[in-house]
């Protein structure tokens, strides 16, 4: 490994192997749903498993999105592995709404447990 590099190092003391993930998860795909800070999860582990890849031109964007400052959803597959990595932006899995009528005013909003978000339906 050149010195002053940063590699990623699992618990038993391994080096990443983006091959070796890449292999799992052949034929299956990765899934990704949250908010801003899920998204950068998703593109770090995207970026992670591009670095296993020999053909670059066949990591894309399955719709033709560019991938900056995209607001929905993004899904990239990796053709050599034939799986995909995709990210849902749902900031609530669940509906966020009006607090009850009985709640104190301090109380800006509730979360309904009982009832998923329209964003969480994709």
């Amino acid at each position: 490994m050149p010195k002053g590099t940063w590699y990623p190092l699992i618990d038993d003391g391994t080096w990443f192997n983006a091959k070796l993930i890449l292999e799992k998860l052949r034929n299956k795909r990765v899934v990704f749903v949250g908010d801003s800070i899920g998204r950068n999860q998703w593109e770090s582990a995207l970026c992670m498993l591009a670095s296993g890849v020999r053909d670059q031109s066949s990591i894309y964007e399955v719709n033709g999105n560019p991938i900056t400052k995209h607001m929905g959803f993004l899904v990239f597959k990796i053709k050599e592995y034939n799986c995909t990595m995709e990210y849902y932006r749902a900031p609530y899995l669940v509906v966020q709404g009006r607090p009850p009528v009985q709640s104190p005013r301090k109380v800006k909003y509730s979360l309904r447990l009982d009832v998923m978000d329209w964003s969480s339906g994709k």
